[in-house]
């Protein structure tokens, strides 16, 4: 590197160019322009940055920059430089394995045994913990002539659920549809064992509506035939309609008779239960 070195110090004197002036035109630090006359590459912190600064600096003294490059390269292959040397050490430091084949099996055999162990251990915890239940109903092992049963004195031999004949399954009650009030125009009914009712209002003509659901309004406008209108309340509907006769309601499945009217009515469902009638 020396070499090379004292080729980039002698041009630069013989066109008379300082460091400073160098280091102006190519970036680089005057320490490391320095240092490359020096033949020290140690100040660099890697190879790419000197072999940069070789280039740049070639190329600004109008030396051959691909004869200074192999020049380099093959000084560099013939003797490293001691921080090139330092490098290479760190490298097979870093290439050389952990542990050695032997090493290895021992490893992977304890690995394995613990295994073995871990697995054994939890097979005996379910056992002293479960052992005890079958079927997930506890198991009377205090007398072994009863092969595993005892009469709890109540006519289930142990089992503590009831015979599935005891199960009766209550059918859910039928919606019910009530006429509470039918004043003039105005309609209320009830409907029984529902918990939310869906509303279908379908058109048969032109009818002018306004309606609430859950006291919040929700439609209002003219509708034509052949129109439908779909919406869920969970207590209450009110509809207001002009044209009776060209609208028929369905709330929870059940229709929703309306007077034989040509004037407006107003009509109200509301959901309900059967003691709530009955307390009236």
């Amino acid at each position: 590197m020396k070499e090379i070195g004292e080729v980039l110090r002698s041009t630069r004197e013989e066109k008379g160019l300082s460091f400073e002036e160098i280091s102006e035109i190519t970036k680089i630090q005057t320490r490391y322009l320095q240092a490359l006359e020096e033949g020290d590459t140690r100040v660099f912190p890697g190879e790419v940055y000197i072999k940069g600064s070789l280039r740049s600096y070639a190329r600004v003294l109008n030396l051959d920059e691909s004869e200074l490059m192999a020049q380099y390269n093959q000084m560099k292959a013939q003797n490293l430089d001691p921080v090139e040397k330092e490098k290479e050490k760190e490298k097979e430091k870093k290439a050389k394995p952990l542990y050695t084949r032997s090493d290895g099996i021992w490893k992977n055999l304890m690995v394995g045994i613990l295994v073995i162990f871990l697995l054994f251990g939890g097979i005996r915890f379910y056992q002293a913990f479960f052992g005890d239940y079958e079927n997930g109903i506890p198991v009377d092992n205090t007398d072994p002539g009863n092969n595993g049963s005892a009469d709890n004195g109540n006519g289930h031999d142990g089992n503590i659920f009831p015979p599935e004949d005891d199960l009766v399954e209550e059918e859910p009650e039928e919606p019910e549809l009530v006429l509470v009030e039918s004043v003039g125009e105005i309609l209320v009914y009830d409907i029984l064992n529902l918990e939310e009712m869906s509303i279908e209002l379908t058109f048969t003509g032109r009818c002018w509506i306004s309606l609430a659901v859950d006291d919040e309004e929700t439609a209002r406008g003219t509708y034509g035939a052949g129109q439908n209108l779909s919406y869920t309340a969970e207590k209450e509907f009110s509809l207001r309609a002009g044209n009776p006769s060209g609208i028929q309601i369905t709330a929870g499945g059940l229709e929703i008779p309306l007077n034989d009217s040509a004037r407006p009515v107003t009509v109200t469902v509301r959901l309900s239960q059967s003691e709530d009638l009955s307390e009236d």
